[in-house]
């Protein structure tokens, strides 16, 4: 029986509570999103709580527009 690796990235989750995505533009978020797109990951999760504030409060972007990119 052949087995498949299913891998589930939390980078972007992670990343997305510290400075890296807190001051992170959509702008700079979208050079790498082909990378992610690329690697075809079995799941990811890409936010957390503070993600909403933060693109709202320090960068002025819609977070809503980050969640659908």
């Amino acid at each position: 029986m052949k087995r498949k690796l299913l891998i589930r990235d939390v980078t972007l989750r992670d990343g997305q509570q510290s400075l890296f995505a807190t001051r992170m533009t959509q702008t700079q978020v979208d050079k790498a999103l082909h990378l992610y797109k690329d690697a075809n990951f079995y799941a990811m999760e890409v936010w957390g709580g503070a993600v909403p504030d933060s693109i709202m409060r320090y960068l002025g972007e819609n977070p809503w527009e980050r969640l659908e990119k």
